[in-house]
């Protein structure tokens, strides 16, 4: 069996630029827990989870949508 045919083929993703809310959202919205972080070209740069985004709430004090996934994010 390939990866590739178990892997979802059309992700929801996000940018770096993008907040911790609105990968968030996409987790709420998609039922799952880390979301592809991709570059201006839809190329794969990174990832963020769920723990990544509850960590940044707990360490930043700030709102959700003031925070950036290049924060955040694993490379």
């Amino acid at each position: 069996m390939r990866v590739e045919e178990l892997m979802t083929q059309m992700p929801a993703t996000c940018t770096r630029d993008s907040s911790c809310a609105e990968a968030a959202r996409i987790m709420w919205d998609c039922d799952c827990g880390s979301v592809p972080v991709v570059d201006d070209r839809g190329r794969a740069i990174g990832i963020v989870t769920d723990r990544d985004i509850c960590m940044a709430a707990l360490f930043h004090g700030s709102p959700l949508a003031t925070i950036s996934i290049a924060e955040v994010m694993s490379g």
